[in-house]
């Protein structure tokens, strides 16, 4: 496994990056061999560059489930971890957590 991710990482896959660009939604689907130290680089580089990125989880395993063969889901504990950093920072102002429909939106105005 790497970066302590979820399942082996498959053949040709790349690590979950972004070019940053201020006028668009930049979007990612976050699959299982991803580990929230990613997921935590990304939100932290969004933060520096002033970008909205949206994150799709496909699907979250349940609690104590793992299936490293299907490369849509997500470690519970890890989606876990991962929203309570989201929330800290929500608290600390540094971050809107908001939908999809509400990205796009902001990003055309």
């Amino acid at each position: 496994m790497e970066n302590g991710a979820v399942g082996e990482v498959p053949k040709n896959t790349k690590q979950l990056t972004f070019e940053y660009d201020s006028m668009f939604v930049n979007t990612a689907s976050v699959l299982n061999y991803n580990s929230v130290q990613e997921l935590k680089q990304i939100t932290e580089a969004a933060i520096r560059e002033k970008a909205c990125i949206v994150l799709i989880f496909h699907g979250i395993n349940k609690k104590g489930e793992v299936d490293p063969d299907y490369l849509w889901s997500f470690d519970y504990d890890m989606f876990e971890e991962y929203a309570k950093y989201l929330s800290d920072l929500k608290n600390q102002g540094k971050v809107e957590v908001i939908t999809n429909e509400q990205a796009y939106r902001k990003a055309r105005t």
